[in-house]
């Protein structure tokens, strides 16, 4: 019996069309910011792609089966994943960073005094005192306690956490002058050089905002944002002749970050005024600025 022609052509034409359907199928995968099309596999196979840095591969595979056959994956339906990634996240302990400080006093260089002061019964004296000091050098140790974030989107977050941190730099005096009498002649003169040493224990929370990215198929991101909270600073010369210590609170801390992968550079400032800090050789201590490395160890 022979298959009439248009019979013939509508299963041919059906077939084609139901081949060119199949191969038009495709699944769509979002991963860190990544958009890949996975094309269907044929029934009975599968289809993957892999997702890779330095510390973890992930792989997202297809498989086409029919109604009724036994899938290789676990059971997954739709309404429990709308969300790949979860809105908060914590870590304890994440990060370190290490850098370089440079501090500031509210005045450096060089300057004297002049003043004449009279004892009673006694002629009166001149003193010159001259005074010199360099800014503050030093290095920053500092490690995340806590910290969290909320996603905004997919490539953006809010930051917020606890951090500890220690900080000890140096800076060099040297004070000089004379003490002369009213004919102006010396009756006594001084000479002295002073390398202060400041450490600073620090309790901070910070608040920022951070956007991630990839470079390539390496994560990356940038942190900005401001960290407050209370140090406990203590001065100190190498024979004790002048020292002191203060706890106050710091309040405007600004950093801007960026990391790559685990590494990143971070560029921070306490911007503290000197008001109300102990005297170093009649002057404050005054704020500073870093930058450091920092690791992430997760």
């Amino acid at each position: 019996m022979k298959i009439p022609a248009i019979v013939l052509i509508l299963i041919v034409g059906l077939s084609t069309n139901s081949a060119l359907a199949q191969k038009a199928d495709s699944v769509i995968v979002i991963y860190g910011n990544q958009k890949t099309t996975i094309p269907l596999p044929a029934f009975g196979s599968q289809t993957s792609v892999s997702y890779g840095d330095t510390s973890k591969v992930v792989e997202i595979g297809v498989w086409l089966r029919k109604p009724g056959e036994t899938s290789p994956f676990s059971q997954l339906y739709s309404n429990d994943v709308n969300s790949v990634k979860s809105k908060t996240n914590s870590k304890w302990f994440s990060q370190l960073e290490a850098g370089y400080i440079k501090g500031f006093t509210s005045s450096h260089g060089e300057w004297t005094s002049i003043s004449t002061s009279a004892v009673y019964g006694n002629p009166p004296l001149t003193y010159a005192d001259t005074n010199s000091r360099t800014n503050r050098n030093g290095y920053q140790i500092r490690i995340s306690v806590l910290e969290g974030e909320f996603y905004l989107t997919d490539n953006s977050s809010i930051i917020s956490g606890f951090k500890f941190g220690f900080s000890q730099s140096y800076l060099q005096a040297h004070r000089y002058g004379t003490v002369s009498d009213s004919s102006g002649k010396n009756i006594l003169s001084f000479n002295n050089n002073y390398k202060f040493r400041i450490n600073s224990f620090q309790f901070l929370y910070q608040f920022g905002y951070s956007f991630h990215f990839n470079t390539g198929k390496i994560p990356a991101r940038i942190n900005v944002g401001n960290s407050m909270g209370i140090l406990k600073t203590s001065t100190t010369t190498k024979n004790n002749d002048y020292s002191g210590s203060l706890l106050y609170a710091s309040m405007l801390q600004p950093f801007l970050g960026m990391e790559l992968g685990k590494i990143g550079i971070l560029f921070s400032a306490d911007l503290a005024l000197p008001n109300n800090r102990y005297y170093i050789l009649n002057d404050n201590l005054g704020g500073n600025i870093s930058i450091a490395i920092t690791y992430r160890f997760f």
